[in-house]
This record gives C-alpha cells, sequence and structure tokens, in this order.
C-alpha cells in the first residue's frame, strides 16, 4: 500500500454519506472528474476496490468500510489539529469552559473568570456550575465535554491532573451580639453547649470528614439539629440565628451579617485545577492554568459603592468588581455597609 492523503479520505467519506459522486462534489465543493480521480488513487493506494454501484447509489466494499471508518478518525484528528494550531497562533480566543460545584461560584471561580476574561478580552469564558459531587465534575473533563474543572476533592483519578491552588482555612461564624463575638480563639469546646449547624453531604464526604474530624480531635461530640450540604446554606441559618458552626473563611466573609472568628488549629480546605493529562495544552490552556496559579484573581474583590432601593421595596447593593480597570456591576439582595462595618450588621429579627 502507497502513502494516502488526507483529501483522499475525504473523497471517499463523502462519497459514502452522500451515495454518489454528484452529491460528494457538492459538498466537497470539486468538480465530479475530480472526486472519481481522487477515489481511483485511493483504490490504487489501497490495492483494492472501495465503491461499487448499487441502483442508483454508490456504496462501500468491505475495505471501503474499513477505510472509512479509520479515514473518518483521520479526517477528525487532522481537524483537531488545525484548530489547536490556531489556537497556539492566537491564544485567548475561541471559548474555554469552566466546571465547578456550587460552592466555588460564589469563590474563586468569579474572580478568576473575570480576571483571565479581562487578559483576554476576545476570549468567551463558559462558567459551567452544578450541584454534583467533585468526581462529576472529574468525569466531565476526563470525557472532554469540559475542558477544566476546579473542585475541593483530592481524590487521585487516572488521566487527570490536579493541582492544589489556593488554601482556605476554616473559621467560627456566629451572628452579632454572640458570645463568640468577645472571643479572640474559639475552640472546640466553646461549641459544647451550643445549637451546632452541621455540614452532612452524601455524595461528598470530605469535606463533612475535615469537619467533624475537627471537633472529634478535641472529644467534642456534636449532635446537630439542622444540618445542610452547602457553606452557603449554613451562612445563611447561622443568619437568621438557628446556630453557628464552622465554614471556610472566604465564604464566611462574604456576608456582612455574621461574625467571624478564628478557630483553634483549623482545618484546610483546599481548591485543585484540574485537567486531563494530555501530550498538548493548548496556549490558552497553558495561561489560564498560570493565571489561576498565580494567585493574581484573589485581588479581585466585591466593592459596594452605593444602595437603592427598588419599587417593590427591595434593597439592591451595586458592586463593583475591579479587574485591570475593567467594571462589571452586580446585584445583590441585602444593603450595603461600610468596609468598617461588615461583620457587624444586625441580624434579621
Amino acid at each position: 500500500m502507497t502513502p494516502m492523503n488526507v483529501d483522499l479520505l475525504e473523497a471517499l467519506v463523502a462519497v459514502a454519506d452522500e451515495g454518489g459522486y454528484a452529491r460528494a462534489a457538492r459538498r466537497l465543493n470539486l468538480s465530479q472528474p475530480a472526486v472519481y480521480q481522487r477515489i481511483q488513487r485511493l483504490e490504487g493506494s489501497v490495492g483494492a476496490a472501495l465503491v461499487r454501484r448499487d441502483g442508483r447509489r454508490m456504496r462501500l466494499t468491505t475495505t471501503g468500510q474499513l477505510v472509512y471508518d479509520h479515514g473518518r478518525e483521520v479526517i477528525r484528528q487532522m481537524r483537531m489539529l488545525d484548530d489547536a494550531l490556531k489556537r497556539e497562533a492566537e491564544p485567548g480566543r475561541g471559548v474555554v469552559s469552566i466546571h465547578v460545584g456550587h460552592s466555588l461560584s460564589e469563590f474563586p471561580a468569579p474572580a478568576i473568570c473575570l480576571g483571565f476574561r479581562d487578559a483576554y478580552p476576545e476570549l468567551v469564558v463558559d462558567l459551567r456550575i452544578s450541584a454534583r459531587p467533585p468526581r462529576d465534575i472529574d468525569r466531565d473533563v476526563h470525557e472532554g465535554r469540559s475542558e477544566v474543572g476546579l473542585h475541593s476533592d483530592p481524590t487521585p483519578v487516572k488521566g487527570l491532573e490536579k493541582e492544589p491552588f489556593y488554601e482556605d482555612e476554616f473559621v467560627a461564624i456566629a451572628w452579632p451580639g454572640h458570645p463568640f463575638e468577645a472571643l479572640d480563639v474559639v475552640t472546640p469546646g466553646d461549641f459544647g453547649a451550643e445549637e451546632v449547624i452541621a455540614l452532612r453531604d452524601v455524595t461528598y464526604t470530605f469535606n463533612q470528614g475535615v469537619t467533624e474530624g475537627w471537633f472529634a480531635h478535641a472529644g467534642v461530640e456534636v449532635r446537630p439539629h439542622l444540618i445542610s450540604n452547602s457553606f452557603m446554606g449554613i451562612r445563611s441559618l447561622v443568619e437568621l440565628r438557628a446556630g453557628v458552626s464552622i465554614i471556610p473563611r472566604e465564604h464566611a466573609i462574604r456576608s456582612p451579617r455574621v461574625v467571624i472568628r478564628p478557630i483553634e488549629n483549623p482545618p484546610v480546605r483546599r481548591y485543585y485545577y484540574v485537567t486531563r493529562v494530555t501530550p498538548y495544552e493548548s496556549a490558552t490552556l497553558r495561561a489560564l492554568r498560570s493565571y489561576v496559579q498565580s494567585g493574581d484573581w484573589r485581588h479581585i474583590q466585591p466593592e459596594m459603592i452605593s444602595t437603592s432601593c427598588d419599587a417593590g421595596g427591595t434593597f439592591a447593593r451595586r458592586m463593583r468588581a475591579k479587574a485591570g480597570g475593567t467594571t462589571s456591576v452586580v446585584r445583590a439582595s441585602t444593603p450595603s455597609v461600610p468596609d468598617d462595618e461588615v461583620g457587624r450588621f444586625p441580624a434579621p429579627k
């Protein structure tokens, strides 16, 4: 068998898909004789007939079907190579998909997406948020449905690379006026007489084990009457004075309605950057990896600039996210307070 080129394979695929030379010629934008000649050249390279006439249609022979099946894959790979070379020549164009769990949709995913897109204004950042456990995010990345995953599960997965890029300490949260407010450091024993809101997640027990382990290590038994599978849900319950808890600091500081205190020997939540193990990584993904690991996105924080009230009486807080001179306006459903009053805003009655 002599070497063949992709043009010949494309001709065979077109003839098989379209059922004849005329339609294949229109699809390839060639003359019908040109398509016929390419099939002949391909048959000469293979040393066997690849198509046969069946009434008014052209059909593949057994050898033709074999060449067709492999040829389609060769064409797909060549197109992927062509796309990759174009992305390499022009990084920061096209679309990059980032899949995160629900809790990371508050932090750090928005800051990462905003900061990276500001560096590459022609890029479309597709932020995909789901309530599914990290193992499902791993599966999406492994199967190519998403290019990057961000979560807190360090469990090794064959074919994936997980790089830690941020550590977040747990802190104690309570409502303003709670006895925790007078403490410099909260210990596990301080929770002994408190209603503790606990993290429970049957789909992903790693963070649950971290929080339960902190209490267990000190010999404190927690018997919660309120549980949640969400750090943001726990924070909301604390805002309503339903109890106290420990959650990662970055989730705690995003509420002006809770008192935040450091805890003794705090456990740490690590965030991981997840990608497929591949011999080739596009320039855009290399730039994204570098940006995430640099930590520059940590400087992008919401800044409250005004408070307004709509016709329905709902307060709207307008926040400006600063990233390299760009401005984005976001609306939230809580009143704004001065920066020095964060953590002291009166709890709802």
